[in-house]
């Protein structure tokens, strides 16, 4: 009888799947994914900031010229949106019916920039850099999700910011930067050991896993959760404050 109900509820499932693909349109419930294409999309040259919504694998470089490129299944990418507002460039996935498509399908987005100030990041997926961007300035930030960050920088400032309590966004940034500031809040750890800050890094500490950074001259490390600071390098200077059970610990050579 109860394989009878489970049975029934899956049909019923389905039966509501397929009325939702007629209904909606640029999008919506996709029940293949069909075959993998590329598609390029236009990004104006006055872009320099980004912001990503959805389970995508994306690879950020550098170039005088901006290119973006989608690799996708022929059905998925009507439903994967290119917009610009200002100076920023969204890229969303508004596809739904995830379940009943192919399992393990990301969608992979080829991303160049002449310049590049802000990425926020909301996605299951990853974030890379095959080469190292060098920039005046970059601030990062994760809302919710699950994915990766890997970058490779050579900057003058950089903020690295995981905003959610529930967000597991792991961030691994490697380079040099002269200021540092690193704000987590989530579940996943910041290595950040070989971004090598000469200069001033400050860290805020909200989070339940490990942040590990390489300092200069300055360290402030603020723990206000149970996740620990580890810090490489000699800094002159260290100033710590907070309530949390974390601890401040130098990592040994």
């Amino acid at each position: 009888m109860r394989s009878l109900q489970k049975i029934s509820i899956f049909l019923f499932i389905l039966c509501v799947a397929g009325w939702s693909c007629k209904k909606e349109e640029g999008g919506g419930c996709v029940t293949t994914s069909g075959p993998m294409m590329y598609q390029e999309r236009e990004v104006p040259a006055d872009v320099d900031s980004v912001i990503i919504r959805g389970e995508f694998k994306v690879t950020l470089s550098q170039s005088n010229e901006p290119r973006l490129y989608i690799r996708s299944g022929a059905n998925l990418l009507p439903g994967i949106l290119t917009h610009k507002k200002a100076k920023t460039l969204f890229i969303e996935d508004v596809n739904t019916c995830d379940f009943l498509r192919d399992l393990g399908l990301k969608t992979e987005i080829y991303l160049t920039l002449s310049d590049l100030k802000m990425i926020e990041f909301t996605s299951s997926g990853t974030l890379t850099t095959p080469d190292t961007l060098h920039l005046d300035s970059l601030r990062v930030e994760s809302r919710d999700g699950a994915g990766s960050i890997h970058l490779l920088i050579d900057t003058q400032k950089t903020w690295l910011v995981q905003h959610s309590g529930t967000g597991a966004v792991d961030f691994t940034v490697e380079g040099k930067s002269g200021y540092v500031f690193l704000y987590c809040r989530g579940y996943a750890p910041f290595d950040c050991e070989r971004l090598i800050c000469p200069g001033y890094t400050h860290v805020v500490h909200m989070g339940s896993n490990n942040c590990k950074v390489n300092c200069g001259a300055i360290l402030q490390a603020e723990i206000w959760g149970i996740g620990d600071i580890y810090y490489s390098g000699k800094p002159h200077t260290i100033w710590l404050r907070g309530d949390g059970q974390g601890h401040l610990i130098p990592i040994k050579p």
